[in-house]
């Protein structure tokens, strides 16, 4: 079997995890909640504002930092994006307990 094969059959496995699962539900929950799309658009917003400050070697405003605190904040309130923050945590966790047995596997 090639490790193309491998990959797809372990891709195959993870999307059959709970964390998995349940990342994909706080994803499709995110598109019924107009309030948590709004935050999220907010804070791309506001990440692409200082980013861009950056690379033309501006410094970052303290009104876009308070900004992208309010953003973050409010993604802690609102229960749509605080159970998506958890779910992309956990699967997060999953994804490197995959890594290190792989890489424990290589060592060996």
């Amino acid at each position: 079997m090639s490790i193309e094969n491998k990959a797809k059959e372990l891709a195959e496995t993870i999307k059959q995890t709970e964390e998995f699962e349940a990342l994909k539900s706080a994803e499709a929950r995110i598109q019924l909640d107009p309030n948590a799309q709004d935050i999220i658009n907010r804070l791309r917003e506001t990440q692409e504002k200082i980013q861009m400050a950056q690379q033309m070697g501006r410094p970052v405003s303290r009104d876009d930092i308070k900004e992208l605190q309010d953003i973050h904040n409010q993604m802690q309130v609102n229960i749509t994006l605080k159970n998506f923050i958890k779910a992309q945590e956990d699967f997060n966790e999953v994804m490197q307990k995959v890594n290190r047995a792989i890489t424990e596997s290589l060592t060996e």
